[in-house]
């Protein structure tokens, strides 16, 4: 389970380098939250992946 996680986190990784560089915002300094919820038989999870983010001097 742990693997398909970190799998998971590194997906989320690359749509994120996507997803900023069309946006108008940036990450900054600040806690990252992790929420994971698995299901009742932990065959499957649910993530949030909260980070801080402003708005870039460039918008």
């Amino acid at each position: 389970m742990l693997e398909r996680l970190n799998d998971a986190m590194e997906h989320i990784e690359a749509h994120l380098g996507q997803w900023f560089p069309s946006n108008p915002c940036a990450s900054r300094p600040g806690p990252e939250i992790l929420r994971v919820r698995l299901t009742e038989d932990g065959k499957r999870a649910e993530a949030e992946l909260w980070i801080p983010l402003e708005r870039s001097a460039e918008s």
